[in-house]
């Protein structure tokens, strides 16, 4: 009787662990809010700069295949 009073109890400190097997540390922020927001505005803009100078590439190569079409 006593190992069915046992088996409750260890389900349910299995399932809300304080003590983790893995390390989990590489998963918690390191800087604050701010600090991410600014990371994350800087890699969209740098991607945006990067998609617009494409579009822009793009939009004046086929102008220039037009242009040359046309002569």
């Amino acid at each position: 009787m006593s190992s069915l009073k046992r088996s409750p109890k260890n389900a349910v400190a299995s399932v809300f662990s304080l003590l983790p097997n893995s390390d989990y540390s590489r998963f918690v922020p390191q800087q604050g809010a701010e600090g991410m927001m600014l990371e994350t505005w800087t890699a969209i803009g740098e991607r945006l700069e990067k998609a617009t100078a494409t579009v822009g590439q793009e939009a004046h190569g086929k102008k220039k295949a037009t242009t040359q079409a046309h002569i």
